[in-house]
């Protein structure tokens, strides 16, 4: 029910501003239905995921990503989208060791 979801979002988010490094370690389980919601019928639902989504992105530890991760939302939100994340992230520079 989109109420639930919304809440579920808004922890979720709320995780992610208190303990990055936590989302991190589980944000490939979270990125996929997270960013799914994105496109839920109902507008609520819709804006937290996409609040979501940016916040759980920003846990990535990567600085080298952060300024993609519009892009990597966007893309979430939109296939037709996905191809211009794809050409940005394809001219990312990684020089930052991740651990």
């Amino acid at each position: 029910k989109p109420p639930q979801k919304e809440a579920t979002l808004q922890i979720i988010e709320a995780i992610a501003a208190k303990s990055p490094r936590s989302i991190g370690h589980v944000l490939v389980t979270l990125t996929m239905p997270v960013a799914e919601l994105t496109c839920d019928i109902k507008k609520e639902v819709k804006e937290a995921a996409t609040s979501t989504m940016s916040a759980i992105c920003n846990c990535t530890g990567n600085k080298d990503l952060e300024p993609f991760l519009p892009f990597v939302v966007k893309a979430a939100q939109s296939l037709d989208s996905t191809h211009v994340c794809v050409e940005k992230l394809a001219g990312c520079i990684f020089v930052q060791n991740v651990e």
